[in-house]
């Protein structure tokens, strides 16, 4: 395929994906994970072409780097946004019960676990509040469109054999955050790690995961070129990959 022509698929795949959703998830509240990266903002984007008054979530934190970005979207996108703050003592307050929640899903007690999921419960705790029913998430092109800094120390050759090769971590992120949002009774949606989107992600051609754009080396590439055919801002396209743990800063507490 051509890179048009992936691009043209990339948002079909979505389009049916979401076609889909709103058949089936009609008239109940829907929410956003929302990090201010490439992957969140794109289904933050559909989700505000198919569901009426999507809200939006975003964690922060003193110096967290994701409010930025996440504001710069939703000037465009003009949804109700919910800042969930959080400090030390908040983490410290929820750790116990985090681990309580690994453990019991027979899941990595690792800090980057512990982290991830301590965000994700403080997210869900409050979408939750809100009556949330349904929550999207961007989980998946870390790995299946190299995403991770790791990937671009690989040779193109061989990046899509890594890939498959880590796919298996995507379980663990899925029954991770799934076991969360079990917790607050909430239905976890994640477009990009449906059957189809998967399949198509393992069929691109790794100089479509890795490339230049302006003479600099991006992860996510066609990602970041269906961005710009949705004409999302500039500051999200060329925005490179931040981790969750780290862009919030909540590692730093765990």
């Amino acid at each position: 395929m051509t890179e048009k022509q992936l691009i043209q698929k990339y948002q079909q795949i979505l389009n049916n994906l979401f076609l889909n959703y709103q058949k089936n998830i009609n008239n109940k509240k829907i929410g956003v994970l929302l990090s201010g990266g490439i992957d969140s903002s794109i289904i933050a984007y559909f989700t505000n072409e198919y569901f009426k008054n999507p809200t939006f979530f975003t964690l922060h934190s003193k110096n967290a780097l994701d409010l930025e970005y996440v504001k710069i979207l939703n000037k465009k996108l003009k949804q109700k946004l919910i800042i969930v703050e959080f400090d030390e003592n908040k983490i410290l307050k929820i750790k116990n019960k985090i681990i309580e929640i690994i453990k019991k899903n027979n899941l990595p007690q690792e800090p980057t676990h512990i982290s991830i999921a301590g965000g994700f419960y403080l997210l869900l705790k409050k979408a939750k509040k809100e009556n949330i029913d349904y929550i999207f998430t961007g989980q998946g092109p870390d790995i299946l469109l190299a995403g991770y800094h790791m990937y671009e120390k690989i040779s193109l050759e061989n990046l899509n054999k890594k890939i498959v090769d880590d796919i298996s971590l995507l379980e663990i992120d899925k029954k991770r955050d799934g076991a969360i949002a079990d917790f607050f009774q909430i239905k976890l949606i994640n477009p990009y790690l449906e059957k189809e989107f998967i399949d198509f992600s393992l069929k691109i051609p790794p100089y479509f995961k890795i490339n230049k754009i302006n003479n600099e080396i991006y992860e996510k590439y066609i990602s970041r070129k269906l961005a710009e055919k949705l004409n999302l801002p500039k500051e999200i396209i060329f925005r490179h990959k931040k981790a969750f743990q780290y862009s919030t800063k909540i590692r730093k507490y765990v």
